[in-house]
């Protein structure tokens, strides 16, 4: 076997100029190279299987507690037909009409799950959008479920901060 090279990097040049565009460390390209291939094969599962989707066991051990069987109906079908980053994209009165609640409850209910922390409404115009808080489950890419919960948790920030 032979030596290992050290210091060893790749440069880039342009032909037409001889100017050098980039250079890298050869191990830093195969780190690269491997997460895009990665993160290929990745989105191809998510289109295949529709999706993966991340619900964290403590949550629904409390909520079993907390909520109602009205609000348990409608959190589990709200998870049930999530979107990515946790988007619920269809009317209060589809969810209604889904899990067999008048529509005036269903929003009794939802502004109920917003105060106990399952999920979020944003209104527009005479519309409500839900949204499943991220510390409940989440769909989507783990890279942008951290920046949301660091976005949206100074509890976590600290945690993680502690681990450096």
């Amino acid at each position: 076997m032979g030596k290992a090279v050290k210091n060893l990097k790749i440069t880039y040049y342009d032909q037409d100029t001889g100017e050098i565009l980039a250079e890298t460390d050869p191990e830093e390209l195969v780190k690269k190279l491997e997460w895009k291939e990665k993160r290929k094969r990745s989105k191809a599962i998510n289109e295949f299987y529709g999706g993966k989707v991340m619900i964290f066991q403590d949550i629904l051990k409390k909520a079993v507690k907390d909520l109602t069987e009205g609000e348990l109906r409608v959190l589990n079908y709200m998870l049930g037909i999530m979107d990515f980053e946790n988007w619920i994209n269809i009317p209060q009165k589809q969810i209604a009409k889904e899990v067999g609640i008048h529509p005036v409850t269903i929003s009794k209910i939802t502004k109920r799950l917003a105060e106990k922390g399952y999920i979020e409404i944003y209104k527009k115009g005479r519309e409500n959008y839900y949204r499943i808080r991220p510390e409940v489950a989440w769909k989507g890419t783990e890279r942008e479920h951290l920046k949301i919960l660091r976005n949206n948790n100074p509890l976590l920030d600290e945690v993680l901060k502690g681990r450096k």
